[in-house]
């Protein structure tokens, strides 16, 4: 399943029964939560709250196996609805390669081992895994 801001946009699709396509065939779903996007002119509030409900959902009840918490790593501390700017490839969209190589450094790559030779067990059915640091989980400090 890929959710994208597109599907925020109201211009993407959005295919919900794939974790339930690839669940019975043995397959881990790792989630990630959409970034921030204000400054980008398909921003408006009410997408914010679209986006801030569809991440709470990705990270409460999506039945994913792991999430990466993508809206906590970029966020701007200044302002949680925008890209940092240190993050930032100046569309205030999309992150540039100090924004990766934080997303590279972020992950816990225990939560992507399954299979022979993994150092960490993938989670069991129903167990979920959080692949980024306590330092950027979801904290209850914004939905």
């Amino acid at each position: 399943m890929r959710l994208r801001l597109s599907n925020v946009y109201g211009t993407g699709p959005l295919t919900a029964d794939a974790l339930s396509l690839a669940l019975p065939r043995g397959l881990r779903i790792i989630g990630g939560t959409l970034g921030p996007f204000r400054g980008v002119p398909e921003f408006t509030e009410e997408r914010e709250v679209m986006r801030q409900t569809l991440n709470t959902w990705i990270r409460e009840e999506s039945g994913f196996d792991g999430v990466i918490d993508l809206d906590r790593l970029w966020r701007d501390p200044a302002g949680p609805s925008a890209l940092n700017p240190v993050h930032d490839t100046g569309d205030r969209l999309h992150p540039n390669d100090a924004g990766y190589a934080a997303l590279a450094e972020a992950i816990d790559l225990g939560c992507l081992s399954a299979g022979p030779g993994a150092t960490d067990p993938a989670p069991t059915a129903g167990e979920r895994r959080d692949c980024t640091p306590p330092s950027i989980q979801h904290t209850g400090d914004r939905p």
